[in-house]
């Protein structure tokens, strides 16, 4: 359940190893062994992994490249990411292979949306 921590931002904890935050932007998906790209948005991200929807029927276990950059960041990621949950088109993917870099700027957006709202 999201619990409040600021005066409009929501932070999702509650049996979970990382705290999730909303945030709202353009991803693109890669199926891996396909070259098909697919575009969808993001619900929110969390320091592991992001949580997006995408018209497309994924399993859980599938290997994706996921392609984005994060509000309050000029970084563009492109990650290798495994869909860890599925449910209609709305998907949760761990980061499977991200460079130091892409985790220290997740983790510079992370606190930064953290605080949004105070």
């Amino acid at each position: 359940m999201p619990e409040a921590v600021g005066p409009s931002t929501q932070e999702y904890s509650t049996g979970r190893r990382h705290v999730r935050y909303p945030a709202d932007f353009p991803v693109r998906l890669v199926l891996l062994g396909d070259s098909k790209e697919i575009a969808g948005r993001s619900g929110d991200i969390s320091i592991a992994g992001v949580c997006f929807y995408a018209p497309v029927k994924l399993t859980v276990g599938r290997l994706v490249r996921l392609q984005f950059s994060l509000p309050h960041s000029s970084h563009n990621f492109d990650v290798a990411a495994v869909v860890k949950d599925a449910e209609g088109f709305r998907y949760g993917a761990e980061f499977t292979k991200i460079t130091d870099r892409d985790r220290k700027e997740v983790e510079r957006v992370c606190r930064i949306l953290s605080l949004k709202g105070l």
